[in-house]
């Protein structure tokens, strides 16, 4: 999702399409080093994907109701291959 969000504001504040996308982690060990993760271009799947999201949480606002938030305690969900995988807003 902050990928994605990222992608879009590139897109839509410097009018141009990001070449891939990045993540950079620094592995503090003996001999620090930094990690780099590569992602895709964003397509319009993410984008719908994205949009979906914040459609849900602003209208569970309105609501006053629990929405799905994605975010790295995802990684161990025992829903995420099922239930999240399929859902689409």
């Amino acid at each position: 999702m902050q990928l994605t969000s990222y992608a879009y504001l590139i897109r839509e504040t410097a009018g141009q399409i990001e070449s891939g996308l990045e993540i950079r982690s620094l592995v503090k060990t003996k001999t620090p080093k930094i990690e780099r993760q590569r992602y895709e271009r964003r397509q319009e799947r993410h984008f719908r994907r994205l949009f979906a999201v914040l459609r849900e949480y602003l209208d569970a606002l309105d609501r006053g109701r629990y929405s799905y938030r994605p975010g790295w305690s995802c990684q161990s969900c025992a829903l995420r291959d099922s239930h999240c995988l399929a859902w689409d807003g």
